[in-house]
């Protein structure tokens, strides 16, 4: 459980940190939306996301609590998203095409639940 906590203030504070300057700054955004246009920046992530979704799988696969739960669900989604980079680029890239035009609120959904990710792990 102890890890489950640290690892939901870690990957919480990440989110927070990277999707404020993407929600209120329409330059960065355009900007991160045009890293998916290359097929280079594309394969990079892949490779990048496969790695650190397996390294925190192999460090928390636990299904006891729901924070552990909910932990080792977003560690399996981060892999899965990095080999749907390595393997399906064109339906990633498709499928983020689609979600482009409510960019914003993604965004801020993704926002809201890591701060209420990390505010559960605070109290």
């Amino acid at each position: 459980m102890l890890s489950s906590v640290f690892l939901a203030k870690i990957l919480g504070l990440i989110i927070i940190v990277v999707t404020l300057p993407l929600i209120f700054s329409k330059n960065n955004l355009d900007l991160f939306f045009k890293f998916y246009e290359d097929r280079t920046s594309i394969l990079a992530k892949g490779i990048v996301n496969v790695i650190l979704g397996v390294l925190l799988l192999i460090y928390q696969n636990v299904w006891t609590t729901n924070l552990d739960k909910a932990i080792s669900v977003f560690c399996w989604l981060i892999l899965i998203v990095g080999l749907m980079s390595l393997f399906f680029p064109e339906y990633l890239v498709g499928m983020l095409g689609r979600l482009f035009f409510h960019r914003v609120l993604i965004l801020t959904s993704l926002n809201e639940l890591s701060i209420s990710q990390v505010n559960i792990c605070y109290n």
